[in-house]
């Protein structure tokens, strides 16, 4: 029998770490631990790092909303770094960019995509997922997209609702593009 190629095997590893579920635990995970560590040795030095997590009792497994919500700078929320930005809208890659004025809807919305993360892997979730909801332009709802859809639902969102055939459609585009990565698009079709 012959040896595997060399380059086919890193290959693979590469397309584990890109496309699917182990790269997009590694991704959350790296930037989850990353962020605590980063935070807790700030909050030595910073007085307002230092509150923030002390009221979650420095626990980045936190499920209060309202704690996570209430932070000046930076908290956690079910083990995801949640920054606390100005920026003209939230966003989410690994860690949570939050506008200060947020609520509930939109953290959990955030947290649905770093679900989102793992179970597609960084760059299927960055083609699938950041870049049709950078680039929304069309006259439908921005939350009426399937990937807005699939979001609220993992994240938990209740202030929204969606109709089944939305949650099926939301539900279908994840799959597709779990199983198919770019090719994915092509359920896009309609979309757009």
């Amino acid at each position: 029998m012959n040896k595997p190629k060399r380059w086919a095997l890193w290959l693979a590893v590469v397309l584990l770490l890109v496309h699917g579920p182990i790269g997009g635990m590694l991704t959350q995970t790296v930037v989850s631990v990353g962020s605590y560590l980063g935070v807790t040795v700030g909050s030595l030095f910073n007085h307002q790092l230092r509150a923030d997590l002390t009221a979650i009792n420095y626990n980045p497994f936190n499920i209060d909303v309202t704690k996570a919500l209430s932070a000046h700078s930076i908290t956690f929320y079910r083990g995801v770094a949640i920054y606390k930005v100005s920026m003209p809208r939230s966003g989410s890659f690994g860690a949570v960019l939050l506008d200060p004025d947020s609520d509930e809807t939109a953290l959990r919305h955030e947290y649905g995509h770093t679900r989102q993360l793992i179970i597609l892997g960084p760059l299927t979730y960055l083609l699938m997922i950041g870049a049709p909801s950078y680039w929304e332009t069309s006259h439908r709802s921005y939350y009426d997209r399937p990937w807005e859809i699939t979001a609220d639902l993992l994240g938990g969102v209740t202030m929204r609702q969606h109709l089944p055939t939305d949650q099926r459609r939301g539900e279908a585009y994840l799959a597709v593009s779990a199983v198919a990565g770019p090719f994915g698009y092509l359920f896009l079709l309609g979309e757009f």
